[in-house]
């Protein structure tokens, strides 16, 4: 489907192909999304939520779930209120969730009923899943073939609200999902057709600090007790030798020795990155992404993403196993989607002189 054809329908939208097999994976979740996220409610979901018939056990429970926000929006008008472990009150000890087993899924918050589902309306309706689901990351982890794109039924919520875009832009962004998708190419140099089809060219090595330093640079930017990434970030910087700063990082460089051995360990490691590369550049509507940080912001932050994603691995990851990949890229997205990584990493990079050409330290991981 190129850039400017529509679904057939007004009633279809496009999706990855993965996305009518998507279903949660209840209490077999390993990381469940009820626990650790800052999960919001409308004003209206609030109100029916406190006045909606239900069990007393049920109504003690949602009674205390939720919090009023600090500053109240209709859209964000309170928060779920976590137990001292992180996890959702209305979380039950089975997995399950309380409300959900009572009143079923039309009763939860659309947060959680949607999750990890991402629904765009306007003229060309789309739905995708976000990479910090590991039952989504399990489904492109069991495919060989490139991401493709199918049509399912529109969905009855309205989509996020964002701008429609023009046909050239349309056509732009399938051209940078083609380029993803390539495989005659190796990953990194995909990476850099990238760089010169948006306007920000790395063609060539760009003065800027050493990779390994990057690499440091990467990891000091995950944030320090967020969930379960602090714990690969820890993990990542004894593995790979980084030291407090104005100590000496040991020589050799012990990063190639551990990237050859995360990709022994994992063959089809380039196939899962091309996977998760181009399912999060559908979803956000890549190089136009919602916000503010513009094509040269969304470049960046695609290269650091698979940056980041090479260096985790290179640090925890010897063994082989396949769910332990899903959990860590999980992890990171997850971070990157409720933390404004994305925003630091910039920032840190434009600090460090890496931009323009010196992006090719990141794509060269």
């Amino acid at each position: 489907m190129s850039g400017v054809e529509r679904p057939a329908s007004a009633q279809e939208a496009l999706a990855p192909d993965y996305y009518p097999r998507f279903r949660c994976k209840g209490p077999a979740c390993r990381h469940p999304c009820c626990s650790g996220w800052g999960i919001s409610i409308t004003f209206n979901e609030y109100c029916r939520l406190l006045g909606m018939p239900c069990s007393k056990g049920l109504r003690k429970l949602l009674d205390r779930a939720f919090t009023i926000a600090e500053h109240p929006a209709p859209e964000r008008y309170a928060l779920v209120s976590q137990r001292l472990d992180g996890d959702c009150p209305l979380h039950r000890e089975d997995g399950w969730c309380a409300l959900h087993a009572e009143k079923g899924e039309s009763a939860l918050p659309s947060s959680c009923r949607l999750y990890p589902r991402v629904i765009r309306g306007g003229a060309r309706p789309e739905c995708a899943c976000a990479n910090s689901c590991e039952a989504v990351l399990e489904l492109m982890a069991g495919s060989e073939a490139p991401l493709s794109f199918v049509t399912v039924a529109k969905p009855a919520e309205q989509g996020l609200d964002s701008r429609d875009l023009t046909d050239a832009e349309q056509a732009l962004r399938w051209r940078c999902l083609d380029v993803m998708r390539d495989r005659a190419l190796p990953l990194r140099e995909r990476l850099a057709r990238l760089g010169a089809l948006t306007g920000c060219d790395h063609g060539g090595a760009g003065a800027g600090p050493e990779p390994s330093a990057v690499r440091a640079l990467l990891l000091s930017c995950l944030p320090e007790g967020h969930a379960r990434i602090s714990g690969y970030r820890e993990k990542a910087m004894d593995a790979l030798g980084f030291r407090p700063e104005g100590q000496a990082c040991p020589s050799p460089d012990p990063y190639a020795r551990a990237i050859a051995g995360f990709e022994a360990a994992f063959p089809r490691w380039e196939i899962f990155f091309e996977h998760l590369l181009a399912n999060h550049m559908f979803r956000r509507r890549f190089p136009y992404p919602d916000g503010q940080a513009g094509i040269p912001g969304a470049y960046a932050a695609l290269c650091a993403a698979y940056a980041l994603l090479r260096v985790l691995c290179a640090g925890c990851l010897q063994d082989g196993v396949t769910f332990e990949l899903v959990d860590l890229a999980a992890a990171l997205f997850r971070t990157a989607e409720h933390s404004g990584l994305a925003n630091r990493v910039d920032a840190e990079l434009l600090a460090e002189g890496v931009t323009g050409p010196g992006l090719s330290v990141l794509t060269a991981m």
